[in-house]
């Protein structure tokens, strides 16, 4: 389990805005939005995460109609949008569709992407420990946040089975004070 730690000693506060189910090179992918959202982290000073499916499944047949782009140029397109704000980049999740490329082709997608970038992989589940604030030698204590990360897995069509996918998750991990899940397609928090 990747276990990833951020500490922030003169922030006394931060905020998170997880980005998942990009499906960058698949036709009809809102691109242009990706990019307000990239946008966004940087003039606000968020953190972030990919949590998964950041590509398509470019070499299924039934998928190969729904692209516009092969692989080497949704790589280097992909990597140049998110190059503004790699500092801002905590951690990238592999999916299940950047997984199935991977098993197909021997080629780790995401890897190349977060290597470009200089960012950490999650395969499976992780782990992600932010440190706000002041130390002890200061007088204070440092706020201490834990999330479990990971892109997810399985069905669901109604929103409720998707909440309840992330809570069965959340719950998994003892101690944790959140949980971060892609794969639903849904924003919730």
């Amino acid at each position: 389990m990747k276990v990833i730690v951020k500490e922030f000693r003169d922030s006394e506060s931060l905020f998170l805005l997880p980005l998942g189910d990009l499906h960058w090179d698949a036709a009809g992918t809102d691109r242009e939005m990706i990019a307000k959202k990239v946008k966004e982290i940087k003039e606000m000073g968020y953190r972030t995460g990919l949590i998964g499916d950041v590509f398509n499944k470019l070499f299924f047949e039934w998928l190969v109609k729904n692209t516009d782009m092969d692989l080497n140029e949704a790589l280097e397109t992909l990597v140049k949008v998110f190059e503004p704000i790699r500092s801002q980049i905590d951690f990238v999740c592999v999916g299940n569709h950047d997984m199935g490329i991977e098993k197909k082709t021997g080629f780790s997608i995401v890897e190349a992407f977060a290597t470009r970038l200089n960012v950490p992989v999650v395969r499976g589940i992780g782990i992600l420990h932010y440190r706000v604030g002041k130390y002890r030698n200061t007088g204070k204590r440092s706020n201490s946040y834990i999330f479990a990360v990971t892109h997810g897995w399985g069905g669901g069509r109604k929103k409720g089975s998707k909440a309840n996918k992330s809570v069965e998750f959340g719950d998994l991990i003892e101690g944790v004070d959140g949980s971060i899940i892609g794969h639903v397609h849904d924003p919730m928090s």
